[in-house]
């Protein structure tokens, strides 16, 4: 018999994780509760863990985000894990006053994505939008690379031609305001990426102080571009934001100024993660032609965006795509955690 419960202690917690995962360190925003309410399912069948999901929503919000869900390799199939899933959103439904989720999860390139079939078995979500951005990873070390194959790599060029780099952490507001009203009356491209990303997800990091810059012209206060990371861990940092206004392209003093910052990156940190967008051909072009030779992992992230409605009918009523989840979890083809 298949029965899924609500783990709601930290010992409790621990304890299903470590039978499930073993040594496995469960990330801080779970047992942040002034932040967040939780929502940790486990799945039993005939007494026995067979496995977990979880997932948090800040207080005095509306949003659930869904960040683990794992099935012992042995008990994978479709009836365990769309009973998971059912449970953990009917959950966030319930208990914590969601009406929309996010499920956040990542699959390698080549993979066929399995979960928008699995979350159309359940009557009570409507999947709104998948979100898709490929991650890239580089260790600091093989920016030696990229040094010889970049003939413009310059860090100090920027200086020379009478640029200025300001730690975004020390930007005047005037500066930030002159942005906010360049964003107000300008026409930007789709791939505009703004600096003032506070409002954004509030389990991300906030901005790493030490490699967030601004670019300005010759000692003045017009903004050139920028450069926002995000800290993951001790040895990682996430360039978030990386961004030039089209006029200032031509001049390529874009490139000094990454490779300005590149350099400080590996005073501190062993990896640098990015994100590219799909159809930013920029970026797709800058990696395939230049950066991929030191690309040592190479993912894709998904946001599945979900709207949550009151449940009429609790009775699960699998469709016609039972088979064919089925086998591509055979198969290996779903890349999530319930597969692996």
């Amino acid at each position: 018999m298949i029965v899924t419960e609500l783990v709601i202690e930290n010992n409790e917690v621990e304890e299903l994780v470590e039978e499930l995962l073993g040594d496995c360190t469960l990330p801080t925003f779970l047992f942040e509760e002034e932040k967040y309410q939780r929502v940790i399912i486990g799945i039993k069948e005939d007494s026995t863990y067979v496995g977990i999901a979880y997932g948090v929503i800040k207080h005095r919000t509306d949003l659930f985000f869904l960040h683990f869900l794992y099935v012992k390799k042995e008990y994978r199939n479709y009836k365990i894990v769309v009973c998971l899933l059912e449970s953990v959103l009917k959950n966030a439904l319930d208990v914590t006053g969601a009406n929309k989720a996010i499920w956040k999860y990542s699959i390698n390139g080549n993979e066929n994505d399995l979960r928008p079939k699995l979350l159309a078995e359940l009557p009570f979500c409507q999947m709104i939008d998948n979100v898709r951005i490929r991650q890239y990873r580089t260790a600091a070390k093989d920016f030696e690379y990229l040094k010889n194959k970049i003939s413009l790599y310059k860090p100090q060029r920027w200086k020379e031609r009478g640029y200025n780099v300001i730690k975004w952490f020390e930007c005047s507001e005037e500066l930030k305001d002159i942005i906010r009203e360049k964003e107000k009356i300008s026409e930007h491209e789709r791939n505009y990426l703004s600096p003032f990303i506070e409002k954004e997800d509030s389990s991300l990091r906030i901005l790493d102080e030490r490699t967030s810059f601004i670019l300005t012209r010759n000692n003045t206060l017009e903004p050139i571009g920028w450069i926002l990371c995000q800290q993951i861990s001790e040895k990682e940092v996430k360039m978030r934001r990386f961004y030039m206004y089209t006029k200032e392209r031509a001049s390529l003093i874009g490139v000094s100024f990454v490779s300005y910052v590149l350099e400080v990156i590996s005073l501190f940190y062993d990896y640098l993660y990015f994100d590219v967008v799909e159809g930013n051909q920029q970026m797709e072009r800058f990696v395939n032609n230049i950066w991929k030779p030191v690309v040592d992992l190479n993912c894709i992230q998904c946001n599945l965006k979900i709207n949550l409605k009151e449940v009429i009918n609790d009775e699960l009523e699998p469709g016609r795509n039972e088979r064919s989840i089925l086998e591509g979890a055979e198969n290996g083809n779903g890349g999530s955690e319930f597969q692996k």
